[in-house]
């Protein structure tokens, strides 16, 4: 099988893989399993194409200690159906997969956890789908930008693209009026896309406002906006920050120290 290795934002801990010998014990087959490392072994680099075991650096020993003990309990730590529609938008802007481990019960049943969650994202899709099922990588590189990397990233929610439109997913909701910066492309129209409601806006060069939307949403789901451009959706706001006015370089001219201090 050729496929894409885990491209994890953080550091993925230690996870158990029983041997024959020791799965026979619970009347199961041991599950082996291979990790390869180098980067140029994936087909696609995505957002961030490799992937650390350890842990976090704030992670204590003591909470490592309950993570062993509750082993036997089971993984109940479930992610909240925001966290997995996030994952959905970064897979899609990276053109990537996703694989969520869905554990059934001994009888068969999937835990109330992840059924609440299954049904909360397949609903919120339902209405979001669009900006989801796309075939434009829309990723960010802070050592690139141009073709390759035409997306960027903000805190209050990150992107997907399509041919002629891009999405912003809004985890964190900035209040009225909504301001973006370093749109790099003609935007010709505004709307929030699960109702189609449609906003007035105005482009100033680069800064987008648009007007008149609600002061508050529900912070349950990302809200996701959907801006038809005229031609291929292009952002550059240098990283998520303010972008100076006097020159400078785009993206990073040298390597991260990333890979140096894990």
């Amino acid at each position: 099988m050729f496929s894409k290795f885990f491209d994890n934002m953080g550091p993925l801990p230690h996870h158990v893989h029983h041997r024959d010998r020791h799965a026979a014990r619970v009347g199961q087959r041991g599950k082996p399993e291979m990790y390869f490392f180098p980067s140029q072994l994936n087909n696609h680099g995505g957002e961030f194409p490799f992937t650390f075991f350890g842990f976090n650096p704030e992670t204590q020993k003591d909470e490592v200690k309950q993570c062993l003990e509750n082993f036997s309990k089971g993984d109940n730590n479930w992610k909240s159906p925001k966290t997995v529609a996030e994952m959905l938008r970064q897979c899609a802007a990276g053109q990537g997969n996703l694989m969520l481990n869905l554990a059934p019960k001994g009888n068969g049943s999937i835990p109330e956890a992840w059924e609440h969650c299954v049904e909360t994202v397949g609903a919120w899709l339902g209405k979001n789908g669009e900006s989801i099922y796309t075939d434009r990588k829309f990723a960010f590189n802070l050592r690139q930008g141009g073709d390759d990397f035409p997306g960027e990233w903000t805190h209050h929610g990150r992107f997907s693209a399509s041919a002629r439109a891009f999405y912003w997913h809004i985890r964190n909701w900035p209040g009225n009026p909504l301001r973006l910066t370093g749109v790099e492309c003609e935007v010709i129209d505004v709307a929030e896309l699960a109702t189609g409601r449609p906003f007035a806006f105005r482009q100033e060069g680069n800064l987008l406002i648009v007007e008149n939307v609600p002061e508050t949403m529900p912070d349950d789901m990302p809200a996701v906006f959907r801006f038809r451009t005229k031609d291929p959706p292009r952002l550059y706001n240098c990283g998520g920050c303010n972008i100076p006015k006097t020159a400078h370089c785009r993206y990073d001219p040298l390597p991260s120290d990333l890979p140096n201090l894990l």
